[in-house]
């Protein structure tokens, strides 16, 4: 049950019903708290240009080539509700990457 201000209660609701989705095999899920100054929301648009969303995988069977491109985040990432902290699903690999990027944020 969620109590508390219209709007915080909203916003609660709609990370929940965003985040409630399996994870890609090999992903784990890590809070990281934002540096001072930084939102929540410029945080998630550097993720989102340092990983991007499409995925590109080439084929050879027998000879014949396919190339499939498919919309499949590497790194799927939320803000907390206080925008002090950044909730974020991503592969072991990726973690340490989103750790760099979000230090160099400071």
């Amino acid at each position: 049950m969620l109590t508390g201000r219209a709007e915080r209660v909203r916003t609660a609701a709609r990370l929940l019903r965003e985040m409630d989705k399996p994870a890609a095999a090999g992903q784990m899920v890590r809070t990281y708290d934002l540096p001072d100054g930084v939102k929540a929301d410029s945080a998630r648009a550097l993720l989102g240009s340092l990983f991007p969303g499409e995925v590109t995988e080439v084929q050879n069977i027998e000879t014949r080539v396919t190339v499939t491109t498919r919309h499949q985040p590497r790194v799927t990432s939320y803000g907390s509700l206080a925008g002090n902290r950044l909730i974020v699903a991503a592969s072991p690999q990726d973690h340490t990457l989103v750790a760099q990027a979000l230090a160099s944020m400071k």
